[in-house]
C-alpha cells in the first residue's frame, strides 16, 4: 500500500506548512513531485519534516528532503527515490491518522503563491522497528 498525497496550493506564502497524516510507523518517500506554478515569488526551497517549523534547506536531522539548492518558479521537481528516504511517523494527537510529517514549500517571497504536487510514500513494512540506543 501506498500513502499518496496530492497538493494544490493557492495563495501561500513563505511560512506555508501541510501536514501530510498518515499511521504511526516507518515509511520511505518514494516519490516526490512539486511545481510553483504562479505568484509573485521567485523560488522555492522545499522540506519534508518529522519537525513542523523545519527551515529551508533543512537544519537537523528531523528533515529527511531537504535540498540545499533553490528552484525556480515553473521548474518542476520530479524525483524518484530508490532507495526511498526513510521517515519515522510518530504519534501526533492532531492527525486524523495518528501520526504526521509536514511539507513545507518555502516560498521565497510574497503571499500570491500556488503550486501543485505529489508526494509518495511506501510503508517500510511490518519488519522494520524503530531502535533506541
Amino acid at each position: 500500500m501506498q500513502f499518496a498525497f496530492k497538493i494544490t496550493l493557492t495563495d501561500k506564502d513563505a511560512a506555508t506548512t501541510v501536514n501530510l497524516d498518515l499511521p504511526v510507523g516507518l515509511y520511505g518517500l518514494t516519490y516526490f513531485g512539486f511545481e510553483f506554478t504562479t505568484g509573485s515569488g521567485a523560488t522555492i526551497q522545499p522540506v519534508i519534516s518529522e519537525d513542523a517549523a523545519a527551515p529551508a534547506g533543512g537544519g537537523d536531522e528531523e528533515d529527511r528532503y531537504a535540498p540545499a539548492a533553490t528552484t525556480a518558479k515553473a521548474t518542476p521537481i520530479q524525483t524518484q527515490f530508490d532507495p526511498p528516504i526513510p521517515f519515522n511517523v510518530v504519534a501526533n494527537a492532531a492527525s486524523a491518522r495518528g501520526g504526521r510529517l509536514y511539507f513545507r514549500p518555502h516560498f521565497n517571497a510574497s503571499a500570491d503563491n500556488d503550486g501543485v504536487g505529489l508526494i509518495v510514500f511506501t510503508p517500510l513494512g511490518p519488519q522494520a522497528e524503530v531502535l533506541s540506543v
